[in-house]
């Protein structure tokens, strides 16, 4: 975990594209979970612009969107995706936001 981090980090991209493609699928899963959700944070944050889209797309379209969104270590997932998350893909993030304002305020 921390490895992974620190050679996120340090944007070497063959390893980084490396990383990506492994994790490729789990994001949303990863994202639920304590020390894998830094992980999918520093993906956001030290990633192309078209990776952080790609992932956050993933994530968007996880059948969990919800529980991402109100899960303790999920929902810091999803503030930075809102942080990092530019144009189209950030404006589709606030339409899920909004569209499910009233379920995500009963659940959290």
């Amino acid at each position: 975990n921390y490895l992974v981090q620190h050679l996120l980090e340090k944007r070497i991209w063959p390893l980084t594209s490396g990383i990506l493609q492994t994790l490729r699928g789990h994001f949303a899963n990863l994202s639920t979970q304590k020390y894998s959700s830094n992980v999918v944070e520093n993906c956001l944050k030290n990633t192309t612009s078209d990776e952080r889209e790609s992932i956050i797309r993933e994530l968007l379209w996880s059948p969990n969107i919800l529980d991402i969104f109100v899960d303790l270590y999920g929902n810091y997932v999803m503030q930075t995706a809102l942080s990092v998350a530019k144009g189209g893909v950030h404006k589709e993030l606030l339409d899920v936001l909004k569209k499910n304002l009233p379920t995500l305020t009963q659940q959290g």
